[in-house]
Order: C-alpha cells, then sequence, then structure tokens
C-alpha cells in the first residue's frame, strides 16, 4: 500500500472553523518584558479559503474562555490570525512586529502548561509545554516541548524552515510539530498568505457554442475559487476528463485535445441519455491550459471548451510501515532502498505530480514505554548504496529534486547506543515535498 504525502486547497469561497482546519501557529509564553500585554497565540489556516473563526476561543491554565474570538473574525485563505494580551501594541517585545487582529486579557503560564483552540466543547487545537503530570488534559498533544526561555516561541513546523510554506504539520505530538524560535514572528491577517499547493472542489460550467451539432460543452470546475474551469489531476493515476455534450443530433462525436505542440484525439460515448468524453489526463502532464475541441465525425465544424491542469505537488513512500526485528543494543540494522515501488520493506519515493519538487527528511525520534531515542539514531541516504549516511534531526534536510514520474531509493541505517533501554520503540520518519 502506497503512501501519498501530498496537499489540496479547499474550494469553498468562505467557510466557517467547523468545516475547515484553523490551527495554533506560534505561541509567546514568557516574553522578554513584562508578561503583561507581551503574550499572544497565532492561528493559522491551512484551507484555501477564508474561515469565519468567530465565537471561536483560546483556553488556558488560568481561564477555560481566555479570549473569545469577536463576530466577524476571518482568516484569510493560506493566512494568520494574531491574539494578544491586552496592551499587545505598546508593550509587546518587538516593535516591528504587526498588531494583533484582537487583544484581549489572556494569562499565559510560562511553564507546565498549555494552550487550546476550542468551539463549544470540542477542543480543535492544543499545544503544551513542560512536564506533562503537571499539565491539565486538553492542553497539549502527545508530548509537550519544553518549558521556553524569555523571549523564545513555540512555531508550528514547517514554519521558519520552509519559509512562504505556512504551519501545516499536524501528526498529533507537539514535540514532533513544533520548534522553539529564539526570534519570534508572530503575524496577523493582514500578513502576505503562505500557500501550501493547489486544489479544488466541483461546480458545473455551461459554455454556449452555436454549432448546429453541438449546442454546448460541459466540464465540472473542480476549483471556483479561480476563474475559469480548473481540473485536479489525480496523483499518480488518471483523471477521467467527463466532457459532456448538449447535442441536437444523434450522431457519433469525435475529439481531440490541445496545449501547444500537444495534441491528442479522443472520442465520446453515451451513458444514461449523457454523450461524455473517454479520455484521460495523465499525473504527470504538464499543468498549464488545454482546449478540448468536439464535433460530429461527420462535420468539420467544432466546439471547444478551455480548462486549466492545475499544478499538483505530490509524493508517494512505497513501505509506509516497516517492521524491524529485535535489535541488541550497540547493534547497527540497515534498510536498504530501491528504485522499484513494488518491492515491500525497501522504501522508494515518487514523484507522483506534475510539478519538479524537492524533498526534505526528518523525524522527532523514536518512543518506548520507559524511554526514547533521538532521531540522530538513524542515518538515511538516498541511495542504494549505505554509504555516506547523514544522521536524521527534527530539523528537516535536504533530499533529492524529482521530476514528474522520477523515483529515488531511501536506504536507512539505525544504529542503536550500547546503554538503551529494553523494551519496544516506533517512531515516524516524515518527507515532505515542496514545489520547484
Amino acid at each position: 500500500m502506497k503512501t501519498i504525502l501530498f496537499l489540496l486547497l479547499a474550494a469553498l469561497l468562505i467557510s466557517s472553523a467547523a468545516t475547515a482546519k484553523v490551527l495554533i501557529s506560534e505561541v509567546i509564553a514568557d516574553p522578554i518584558g513584562t508578561d503583561s500585554g507581551g503574550e499572544a497565540v497565532e492561528l493559522y489556516n491551512t484551507e484555501g479559503f477564508p474561515v469565519d473563526i468567530s465565537g471561536l476561543y483560546i483556553a488556558t491554565e488560568s481561564s477555560s474562555h481566555d479570549a473569545t474570538m469577536p463576530n466577524g473574525s476571518v482568516i484569510p485563505a493560506y493566512g494568520f490570525y494574531l491574539i494578544a494580551d491586552s496592551g499587545w501594541s505598546s508593550l509587546k517585545d518587538n516593535s516591528s512586529w504587526p498588531n494583533a487582529d484582537y487583544e484581549e486579557a489572556m494569562i499565559i503560564s510560562n511553564s507546565d502548561a498549555g494552550v487550546a483552540l476550542m468551539k463549544g466543547n470540542e477542543t480543535l487545537d492544543a499545544v503544551g509545554w513542560g512536564n506533562p503530570a503537571n499539565i491539565s488534559a486538553g492542553f497539549y498533544e502527545g508530548t509537550p516541548l519544553t518549558n521556553p526561555k524569555q523571549g523564545q516561541s513555540f512555531e508550528r513546523k514547517p514554519g521558519k524552515l520552509m519559509p512562504y510554506s505556512g504551519n501545516y504539520i499536524d501528526t498529533g505530538d507537539n514535540s514532533a510539530d513544533f520548534i522553539i524560535r529564539e526570534n519570534p514572528e508572530p503575524q496577523n491577517s493582514m500578513s502576505a498568505s503562505e500557500e501550501q499547493t493547489p486544489a479544488g472542489s466541483i461546480e458545473l460550467s455551461f459554455s454556449v457554442d452555436k454549432q448546429p451539432a453541438i449546442i454546448s460543452l460541459e466540464l465540472a470546475d473542480e476549483n471556483p475559487s479561480k476563474p475559469g474551469i480548473q481540473v485536479i489531476p489525480v496523483p499518480g493515476g488518471e483523471k477521467a476528463l467527463l466532457i459532456r455534450i448538449n447535442s441536437s443530433k444523434n450522431t457519433s462525436f469525435c475529439g481531440r485535445i490541445q496545449s501547444g505542440s500537444i495534441e491528442r484525439n479522443f472520442s465520446f460515448y453515451l451513458e444514461n441519455g449523457s454523450i461524455i468524453s473517454n479520455f484521460s489526463m495523465h499525473y504527470h502532464d504538464a499543468p498549464g491550459n488545454y482546449t478540448a475541441y468536439a464535433r460530429a465525425c461527420s462535420s468539420s465544424e467544432e466546439a471547444s471548451i478551455t480548462f486549466e491542469y492545475e499544478p499538483l505537488i505530490a509524493l508517494s513512500v512505497d513501505s509506509p510501515k516497516i517492521l524491524l526485528p529485535q535489535l541488541p543494543a550497540g547493534s547497527s540494522f540497515e534498510i536498504i532502498g530501491d528504485y522499484d515501488t513494488a518491492t515491500e520493506g525497501k522504501p522508494t519515493l515518487s514523484n507522483i505530480g506534475n510539478r519538479n519538487i524537492s524533498t526534505s527528511i526528518f523525524s522527532g525520534g523514536f518512543s518506548g514505554a520507559n524511554s526514547s531515542l533521538g532521531p540522530e539514531i538513524a542515518g538515511f541516504a538516498f541511495s542504494e548504496i549505505p554509504e555516506g549516511l547523514q544522521a536524521l534531526s527534527q530539523e528537516p534536510k535536504e533530499g533529492p529534486m524529482l521530476f514528474p514520474e522520477e523515483k529515488a531509493p531511501l536506504t536507512l541505517r539505525l544504529t542503536i547506543p550500547a546503554g538503551s533501554i529494553k523494551g519496544n520503540y516506533s517512531g515516524t520518519i516524515m518527507i515532505t515535498a515542496r514545489g520547484r
């Protein structure tokens, strides 16, 4: 079974937090100056459309309703929303930081605490730091972060690790999802959006033509937030292009699709009274504008419809779960990658989109019942040969650039420290992709 890592923009023009994913993206819990007026919580909209967050509230250890977003509060698509303690505009650590979208008196504890984004009784997200035994339930996910030093902030990945890529990594583990920033960078709803990747939904559009045989052609628009008709590729697969003909004649129809020097022919068939094309786009077809033409096969008069084939950033890993044998402390074990996506247990990365991508690899480490091991026990190389391995870390390290359809092996070597505590361990190695 393949694991597909890719992102899609949502396709509503505006929505509520009930149907969208809003995350806590940065927290300033212990300012350099006075805590009063210097604390802040930043939210990030992971969707490609504005989200109304009116009525959502921030809960802290000090108050179950510490700050409540007023009516009309909206986060732009892939944008931010900054909530800060009263007095932020004059008391914030750095005068160059933007003003808050909303100020309300808040008390965020410096140690063994957390904040939660709430909708009614539902916890939408939570970030905690310090000793979990001293943090109330619902104020952290997975393993909390370490207590901050003055002037630091917690920022959700990728954040500064991949600038302009947003703050969307959410594995359900605070220690894996966040980094500590020495120099915070809070952003508000006026800050530049940080888009992830393309996407859309479905809406019917009609293009009317005066051809006698074909009255109109129809093609579903999968991203109505953009002008024109958008078609979203299927990662690693074929996208059926369902062009429907509204015709005044009972005859056979022929079609062709063209983009620059690329031209392919296809035909139509009858299904449940509708005349539908039998054409598919490959996932690796270049993004851009395409024009589909249709005509009665006995005629040269054509009707046409133009659409944009969306850019797609998509990556697959063919070995999503590998169970290793029991490893003695002080020993090593190698997992050799290859270029064959059909071989189980031999990791292969594949670019299953239509854009060139650069890859990154990182891990939060490996946890057991009574102990944990850092990510550095794993060495990696994007090669079939376990030579020149680099140690994994929590911060992403660069992997290969892959063209559409291109593959790369991932070889791993696990070196168990001699003093490791006996037990079962597990951890996740994350591989991300960004467009080039």
